[in-house]
């Protein structure tokens, strides 16, 4: 028995929450509009060798990346048009400096009133568990499990499958190793 259950998800959200900040005595509420593609794939196996012996294998590759396009606080959330709930921070009122990190301008005097620290990732993983099951007499059984998992995060933001899976394979490994023996008492 196998199965492959493959997913993408490209998602647009104009107003991904980022955070709060207390700026000039209020609390702010800030958000992005992100740009997200997600691509999963789940592997599913089991094989029988005989009734005593069996395998079983899941695996799963994941990788996320999302980029933010648009800043904005909340104005007036009980507007009855959707654009005058939001602030928009345009021209000098927002800049982005080298390495990602947003600055905000909250009240237009040119200094900057918010930092937020780059909101944009790349998040990479993958799953798997091996399991090898023998009975070795009836009721009784020896479960051998390997499990391993991989992940690592970048703040570049760009979907690019390539740079992913290379990225995957250069992460460092957890290994899990597991032997479970039961043996069965007739009373």
């Amino acid at each position: 028995d196998f199965t492959v259950s493959p997913s993408l998800n490209w998602n647009v959200d104009d107003w991904q929450y980022l955070g709060t900040r207390n700026v000039l005595g209020a609390d702010q509420y800030l958000f992005g509009e992100i740009h997200q593609t997600t691509l999963s794939m789940a592997f599913r196996g089991s094989l029988t060798f005989t009734r005593a012996l069996t395998l079983q294998v899941y695996a799963e590759p994941f990788y996320s990346a999302g980029r933010y396009t648009e800043f904005k606080r909340t104005a007036n959330t009980r507007a009855a048009r959707y654009a005058d709930r939001f602030d928009i921070f345009t021209g000098s009122r927002l800049q982005r400096d080298a390495d990602g990190t947003v600055l905000i301008d909250i009240n237009g005097d040119n200094a900057t009133d918010v930092q937020l620290d780059n909101p944009n990732f790349s998040f990479v993983s993958f799953r798997s568990n091996i399991v090898l099951r023998w009975e070795y007499r009836p009721g009784s059984t020896v479960f051998l499990v390997w499990q391993q998992n991989r992940s690592g995060f970048t703040t570049d933001g760009r979907y690019r499958f390539g740079d992913a899976t290379r990225s995957l394979l250069d992460t460092r490994p957890e290994n899990v190793f597991v032997v479970k023996v039961n043996y069965w008492l007739s009373l």
